[in-house]
């Protein structure tokens, strides 16, 4: 089921973070045997959808795709030992209020989820896909379902395959509005641009829209396109009409 989560941390610093530091971070805060298990896989089965630092320290929001995950994060946050370090920094997991649930939704929830002609996406974080050898920061309905879907798929199954659906959206989803621009990221091993803005996505097809709207919806919680793990491709469902 997915599930975001905001962590609360008291720090005694204001950090300036870079992604890949929070993206390493968040391993951390498991157990050493599954933070490896993680990050072997392909797909990440979490997302990094935003920290900040406030007076009272860290507040950080993640999701988790996976069950399991959630009471290995709790019993190492909570359980832990050794403590959790930033920069060299010590943060103490707040007791017992520091750890939130936002939202949570089970797959087979998604997949009920109603059918629409359009969907409004607030795209919050830069967001880009892989196009051959290059990043394709633009909103192209193709990439974007082909990343959703494969996300999806790599967690949980899903009642189509891939070529059948790219097949559909190549045909029956189009954008009918959009007002984006381009951000770059700054990562260890260099920059990536990706697009920020809301886009209007439209369907002509009941069946179809229904899997456009449960694949958007967890699009909320795993992100969108390329590293998502690491703070990127964060989106909001805002409106269905």
């Amino acid at each position: 089921m997915p599930i975001k989560l905001a962590l609360s941390f008291k720090a005694e610093a204001n950090l300036e973070v870079s992604n890949d530091l929070m993206h390493a971070f968040v391993f951390s805060l498991f157990p050493q045997e599954v933070a490896e298990k993680v990050h072997k896989r392909e797909e990440k089965p979490f997302s990094l959808r935003g920290w900040n630092f406030t007076e009272k320290g860290l507040l950080l929001r993640i999701s988790l795709l996976e069950d399991q995950l959630f009471p290995a994060l709790v019993s190492h946050l909570y359980l832990s030992k050794n403590g959790f370090r930033l920069k060299d920094v010590e943060l103490q997991p707040v007791v017992p209020s520091g750890l939130r649930e936002e939202e949570s939704i089970s797959y087979q929830e998604l997949l009920e989820l109603e059918a629409y002609e359009h969907y409004s996406v607030d795209f919050i974080k830069p967001t880009t896909f892989r196009r051959g050898r290059w990043d394709y920061p633009l909103p192209d309905p193709p990439a974007l379902f082909r990343s959703l879907y494969r996300k999806w798929k790599s967690h949980h199954p899903f009642p189509l395959e891939e070529d059948k659906l790219l097949h559909q959206v190549y045909s029956k989803v189009y954008i009918l509005a959009h007002k984006i621009r381009v951000e770059t990221v700054e990562l260890s091993f260099g920059k990536l641009r990706g697009f920020v803005g809301n886009v209007v996505f439209g369907v002509n097809d009941k069946e179809l829209s229904r899997l456009v709207h449960a694949l958007l919806k967890f699009g909320e919680f795993s992100g969108v396109g390329r590293k998502s793990a690491m703070g990127m491709g964060v989106i909001l469902l805002r409106k269905e009409a």
